[in-house]
């Protein structure tokens, strides 16, 4: 069975799921006691929340036409398997963290080159596409930034 949601509506739900990523890395780096799996947890977290503030600022700043056109897509793709731990927390190690932080990211790309295909109008799916390019090169930037942690 087919969705239709509006852009706005799933850029909302998108938003929704990178903040609720960023409380999930944010908890299990409290829980854990590894202390370079918690540092790597941080990072994610707050690359997460940067990720909420694009998103706002992508809303802020898209045309009204854009954002109230609707698509048809199907977001009820269960998105709680994303936050199901193959690890105990309290003992996950920087590799536990490296493949959480994969499946996460391959999520969204996969999440975003979706929609963007699912978009009959033109500027709806390059605005998809910009949005992917975006988590693209941040996920680029996440991992100089995890590289500089392994020196510490």
């Amino acid at each position: 069975m087919s969705n239709f949601s509006d852009v706005r509506e799933l850029l909302m739900h998108n938003k929704q799921l990178h903040l609720r990523a960023a409380v999930h890395y944010k908890q299990l780096a409290e829980e854990t006691g590894n202390a370079r799996a918690a540092m790597l947890l941080q990072t994610l977290c707050k690359h997460e929340a940067q990720l909420v503030e694009e998103l706002k600022r992508y809303m802020e700043e898209a045309p009204e036409k854009v954002l109230n056109t609707y698509i048809q897509y199907d977001r009820r793709e269960n998105s709680n398997d994303l936050f199901n731990c193959d690890f105990d927390p309290v003992s996950c190690s920087e590799s536990d963290v490296e493949k959480l932080a994969n499946k996460v990211d391959e999520y969204f790309c996969q999440l975003y080159e979706d929609m963007a295909r699912s978009a009959d109008v033109q500027p709806v799916s390059e605005m998809f596409d910009n949005l992917y390019d975006h988590l693209v090169e941040e996920k680029k930037r996440l991992s100089t930034d995890i590289y500089s942690l392994a020196d510490i």
